[in-house]
Formats: C-alpha cells, sequence, structure tokens
C-alpha cells in the first residue's frame, strides 16, 4: 500500500520531520530525500509530498484530540496513527480556542460591575470572565511572540553546539576561545569597512 511505504520511508529521514536537526531547514538535503522516497515508493516526488502532508496533518489532528483531552469513545481509531506515532516526539499540541484544555479548572469569582452614573465616573471592576479574557490574550501575545523568535533562529546556534560536542571535551573550550577571537575580529573588520571605525 501507497501510504504504509511512504510512511516507512520518511521514517527513515528524520529530516522531513525532526525540527531539531539541522538538515530539517536546508532545502537541498529536504528536496534529495523527498526524490530518494520518490525511487522507493514509486510515485512522484509531488504525489508523495502531497500525501504525506495530508498523512501528517491527520495525525496532528488525531494527536491533537488525544493530548487534548479530547475523547470520542464511539469512534474507532484512525488506520496510520500507530505507524505514524514517531510523530509525536516531535510535536506539541497545537492551541486553539477549541483545543485549549485545562488540567485543572480555573475558579473565576463572580465580581459585579459597579454601576457607573453620568456623574460618579468611578473605575467599573472587571468581572471573572474579562479578567480571563485579559490572560488568554496576553497567553496568545506570548505564544505568537515566541513563535516568531524561534522563525527567525535560523539554526547556527544548534549547528554549532552538535559541532562543538563532537570534540574532545578538554579541547572544546579551547575552540570556543578560538571561534570567538576570530567572530570578534571578522565584526571589527566589517564595523570598521562598513562604518569607518
Amino acid at each position: 500500500m501507497f501510504e504504509e511505504k511512504l510512511i516507512n520511508a520518511v521514517a527513515k529521514r528524520e529530516e522531513i520531520y525532526n525540527k531539531h536537526l539541522l538538515g530539517y531547514r536546508n532545502r537541498l538535503i529536504k528536496e534529495k530525500n523527498w526524490h530518494v522516497i520518490s525511487k522507493e515508493v514509486g510515485r512522484s516526488v509531488d504525489e508523495c509530498k502531497g500525501r504525506w502532508r495530508t498523512l501528517r496533518d491527520r495525525f496532528l489532528r488525531e494527536f491533537n484530540k488525544k493530548t487534548g483531552g479530547v475523547t470520542s469513545s464511539g469512534n474507532l481509531k484512525w488506520k496510520f496513527y500507530d505507524r505514524l506515532e514517531f510523530l509525536s516526539d516531535h510535536l506539541s499540541p497545537k492551541v486553539t480556542e477549541t483545543s485549549l484544555y485545562l488540567e485543572s479548572p480555573i475558579e473565576i469569582p463572580e465580581t459585579p460591575i459597579e454601576e457607573i452614573s453620568e456623574t460618579n465616573h468611578a473605575p467599573f471592576r472587571k468581572s471573572g470572565e474579562d479578567k480571563f479574557l485579559d490572560a488568554v490574550t496576553k497567553l496568545s501575545g506570548f505564544v505568537e511572540q515566541k513563535l516568531e523568535r524561534e522563525e527567525r533562529d535560523d539554526g547556527f546556534e544548534k549547528f554549532l553546539g552538535s559541532m562543538l560536542r563532537k570534540v574532545d571535551p578538554q579541547l572544546r573550550d579551547g575552540l570556543k576561545i578560538d571561534i570567538l577571537n576570530f567572530a570578534n575580529r571578522r565584526i571589527n573588520e566589517i564595523n570598521s569597512t562598513t562604518f569607518g571605525i
């Protein structure tokens, strides 16, 4: 079956799905892997990519249901869920309005809104629901900022760290100093030519 061959072929090539690998952001490595997968399963690269996206997205929905606490006893498990479970180590449940799940419920006290007359301009107190919505809005903003920072990360630091971990620990500190000295020298050269410093 095409789907099973595709899942097995992708599972062997983490650069396709593991965002923590350096090759994940390298288009050449990913394209090379897709061509190998294409030959392995006997379909075009576009067919493989398209079907993989469909399988991955469906797995994500099922994974979010499972981790979000949403279960339906009447529904059968999706037939490819177990085969795609290797993806679960590389995913975190997506937080949406409908999938927001709290392990312990938050008690929201009922706080009456003080009546404001035309002559009395005292500030009104927010209700528990308004406070909760404010907290959710702030949390959403925080999550968006974190995602934006992660998108700007080009992976260089992770790559450099992975390379340094391969060096003998006794030599590692000296190599770090050499790298910092080189970077500092180059930055000074660039600044002096660019800004005439």
